[in-house]
């Protein structure tokens, strides 16, 4: 969903007219109208295959989710189309559909944080967009389903079109990412087997061992002898 201020101010930030808001779904925001000078404002609520793609050509996200314009010109546009929409209620569904566009596009042009997308297809930007996900969230209990809500996808196509890409499945590639982080870990660090599961997103250490095994041969304590590394022995010693 995007906010908008239409009149007055909101706090915290002091926040006026035309701000623009992300609030991603699932996600808690607290804000509040200006005791001086209180809000009046508009939001739009969306999905589809498109959304997240649009959202990152825009600069915005759940890390930066404050829209700028690099005019007022812009600015007032992105305002327009959707007053438009509020206003005219009797819209077909094909021009709410059209004028969502015009706003999209308006949104992106006039963002002063707008990414240059690569010109590749929009499956190609799905999986890298996994991948960053991926990423930043292995050490925590993502699912499938958390993949797939990020690009604004139903869990089966998302599944679909990740595994024609990249010939893995989604939890297969979050468990390689998630033992490849492992194995760096058991590699270069002194650290407890429990404490390396937690940090790469296992909270059950027996889930933890099957699923290094399935995927090294081995079991994380076989896999550390045979890997260690010299520099992390010397780290070690010197830390006694």
């Amino acid at each position: 969903m995007i906010s908008i201020v239409a009149r007055g101010h909101i706090s915290p930030g002091h926040y006026a007219l035309c701000h623009v808001v992300l609030i991603e779904p699932d996600h808690l925001v607290h804000y509040y109208a200006d005791q001086k000078d209180p809000w009046e404002y508009m939001w739009i609520e969306f999905d589809g295959l498109k959304a997240r793609e649009y959202l990152t050509e825009a600069g915005l996200s759940q890390g930066a989710p404050i829209y700028h314009a690099v005019s007022r010109e812009g600015q007032q546009e992105l305002f327009g189309h959707l007053q438009y929409l509020v206003e005219h209620p009797e819209l077909l569904p094909s021009e709410v559909v059209g004028y969502t566009y015009l706003f999209f596009g308006a949104l992106i042009r006039s963002s002063r944080s707008r990414k240059e997308l690569p010109k590749n297809n929009i499956q190609d930007f799905y999986i890298q967009s996994t991948v960053d996900f991926i990423e930043n969230h292995y050490m925590n209990e993502i699912s499938v389903e958390d993949m797939a809500r990020n690009l604004g996808l139903n869990r089966s196509y998302f599944s679909k079109i990740f595994k024609k890409v990249t010939q893995k499945s989604p939890q297969d590639f979050l468990i390689q990412y998630r033992i490849n982080k492992a194995c760096e870990l058991l590699r270069s660090t002194r650290l407890p087997i429990l404490q390396i599961a937690h940090l790469v997103g296992y909270y059950n250490q027996f889930h933890f061992t099957r699923a290094f095994k399935k995927l090294m041969d081995m079991p994380p304590q076989e896999w550390r002898k045979q890997n260690r590394s010299s520099s992390s022995d010397r780290s070690a010693h010197s830390l006694r």
